[in-house]
């Protein structure tokens, strides 16, 4: 037993030891942070200094988020083969669950049809029993037999269709639910309908990225009616 025990502890997926920076980046980083909070421009000098801050801080930066990456590689390696080792037993559940409810899906849907079938017989077969006792009622009306007619015309009232019931196998941990789906087969027509009041404006959605392509081709010339525009000036730092 013990050899086995031995065996498994052994036998392990992944391995990781992954080693603490020698130093804390977080005093630094913070020294930083005060640093940049209490700088000021108030000449072209002091513009140039920043400069120089800015791109010593966007390198300081550069390093420490390699040095992150570096040592989370290793649990990302250990992930992947994690996953790999996984995907194939998953996918093969997967399928076979799949496999499992659309058969218990087309059993529902053919008792389903067989239930319409027989409540659409039943319904015809009350039709004609309502309609036979409503002829008699005409035939003793003409006859002059009016108390005749009036209690064959009440049985006819009364004849209804019974509910076609379908019985589906209880099963714990088993449910049900309907899903219904919509999607657009017409823009045009749907983008009318909204304009025109028919549907509602929800129904619709601004593309933001062609607008964004868009801005970032005819800048100030993108004219739209309901469409803003602007720009906004940002700043790159490279290396020391």
């Amino acid at each position: 037993m013990a050899k086995a025990t031995s065996a498994a502890a052994t036998n392990m997926l992944v391995q990781l030891s992954i080693p603490e920076p020698a130093h804390n980046p977080l005093v630094p980083a913070q020294d930083t942070l005060r640093l940049a909070e209490g700088v000021t421009i108030a000449t072209r000098s002091d513009y140039l200094e920043v400069v120089e801050v800015l791109k010593a801080i966007k390198s300081k930066y550069n390093a420490l988020e390699g040095q992150r990456q570096e040592l989370k590689a290793p649990t990302l390696e250990s992930g992947r083969r994690i996953d790999n080792f996984f995907a194939a037993p998953l996918d093969f559940l997967r399928r076979a669950e799949a496999i499992c409810k659309r058969k218990l899906t087309a059993y529902d849907s053919a008792q389903e049809q067989l239930r319409i079938t027989a409540q659409r017989q039943a319904d015809e077969t009350a039709r004609k029993a309502q309609e036979k006792l409503q002829q008699q009622a005409q035939k003793a009306q003409a006859a002059g037999k009016v108390e005749k007619a009036e209690v064959l015309l009440e049985r006819a009232d009364a004849v209804v269709a019974p509910i076609i019931a379908r019985e589906t196998p209880k099963a714990a941990g088993l449910s049900s639910r309907e899903n219904w789906y919509a999607e657009c087969t017409d823009l045009a027509a749907l983008v009318a309908a909204v304009a025109v009041g028919t549907a509602p404006l929800s129904l619709l959605m601004a593309n933001d990225k062609v607008l964004g392509q868009q801005a970032r081709s005819l800048k100030k010339d993108f004219v739209v009616p309901g469409v803003r525009v602007w720009m906004e000036k940002s700043l790159a730092a490279g290396r020391l």
